[in-house]
């Protein structure tokens, strides 16, 4: 498929911005971790859960703490669905 922008594509609407395909990620995480996921889900997990996504759709699985910016498109259009009063950027896991 020729897009010119990433949040164009098909499967980005799929794999990030379909809250049901962000909640079976986030269990899925979840019993990985063996965890509960609390409900109501915050507009922040649906994010991170969504940037994760994208990641492992685009780029693959970059493995623990491997982190690389995503485009601003996607962030953009990731923050359109699941607004927040504040954000974080980008930080790299050496960072934290």
């Amino acid at each position: 498929m020729n897009v010119q922008c990433i949040t164009m594509h098909r499967s980005f609407w799929m794999l990030c911005g379909e809250r049901e395909v962000l909640e079976v990620a986030m269990l899925s995480l979840r019993d990985v971790r063996a965890q509960t996921l609390e409900r109501p889900i915050s507009s922040r997990l649906f994010r991170l859960t969504a940037y994760r996504q994208f990641t492992l759709w685009a780029r693959g699985h970059l493995g623990r703490r491997n982190r690389i910016p995503i485009p601003s498109c996607a962030v953009n259009y990731i923050r359109d669905l699941f607004p927040s009063a504040q954000y974080q950027g980008f930080v790299y896991a050496l960072d934290l």
